[in-house]
Formats: structure tokens, sequence, C-alpha cells
């Protein structure tokens, strides 16, 4: 049984804090993600490949052979966490327009000036030296993670962009 400290008393009940927080967090998307539904301004989502993040930050943290400077976005801690690293990269992506970031996977909503600022900020982050220093270092070449928009609460579709110029690696699929 757990520590009293990690029971969050709900009436009758003891709920493992884990568990109550989890739930809350459920709770907070579904009121945000119908709350941005309804207006007609587009979301952002991004499903991250923690395979290839963690990849991604094993060559980042312990290759010495990275001779590239790090971004001025990131901060620079020893070791980087995948945690640390999601949230520089959301933060520095995201558009001025952009009222809501949720758990470093939803931006929204995004205005259609927003949607171009957010693909500008993207194509920085992808010509960054140091971003893709780490990405040929990593070996198999796959994006970090994957863009899709949603509009009117439609499902969310692949995000549709120019590709990568040879031989920069592809960061944001």
């Amino acid at each position: 049984m757990a520590d009293d400290e990690d029971m969050f008393d709900e009436g009758e009940e003891s709920v493992p804090r884990e568990v109550y927080s989890t739930t809350l967090l459920m709770i907070e998307c579904m009121l945000f993600l119908s709350m941005c539904y309804s207006q007609d301004q587009p979301m952002f989502f991004i499903s991250w490949n923690d395979d290839a993040v963690q990849r991604f930050l094993n060559v980042a943290n312990k290759n010495t052979d990275v001779t590239a400077k790090h971004p001025n976005w990131m901060q620079v801690g020893s070791p980087i966490t995948v945690d640390v690293f999601k949230h520089a990269l959301i933060t520095t992506i995201r558009p001025a327009s952009c009222m809501y970031v949720f758990g470093n996977t939803v931006l929204g909503p995004v205005s259609i000036t927003g949607i171009m600022e957010l693909a500008t900020r993207i194509r920085d982050v992808e010509h960054d030296p140091w971003i893709q220093e780490c990405m040929h270092l990593m070996g198999r070449h796959q994006g970090l993670c994957t863009c899709a928009i949603s509009v009117r609460g439609q499902p969310p579709t692949k995000w549709m962009r120019h590709s990568v110029p040879f031989p920069l690696h592809k960061v944001f699929e």
C-alpha cells in the first residue's frame, strides 16, 4: 500500500495521486479540445516518435562528435531530458497567435497566419546545424514527430508540406 502522502482523499475512498492526476489531465484535455474544436481556427497536433526522440537525445547527450553549438532555444543542461527537449521544441515553434499548448502535443487554435509562422519556425528548427548533426549521427533517419491539422472538429489529417532539401534530415514528418 502506498504512503498516505501518495494518496488523495476522495470522500470515503483514497485514490493514488497518479490515478487522480491522470484523470484530471484527461478531463482537462477533453474540455480543452471541445472548447477549441468549437472554433473555426485550425488545431495543430504533434505525435511524438518516442523511440526516435530518445535516440536523438542519446546522440545529443553522449556523442562527442557533435560539434555544432546548441540552438539558442535549447537550454543546455546535462543531460537533456525528453520532457525538456519536447517543451523547448514546442515553445520554439509555437506561433504568437496560438492561445494554448496542451501537453507538448496540441497547439491551438492557430490562425491562418499562425500556420505560416509555424511552418517558418519548423523550417528554422530543421535547418539548425545542431539538430541536423544529431539527426545525421542517429543513423536511421526518421522524423522525431508527425504533425497533423484539424479544422472545425474534423479528424486530424497529416500536415503536408515541402520536403527538406538534401542532405538535411526531416525532423517533423
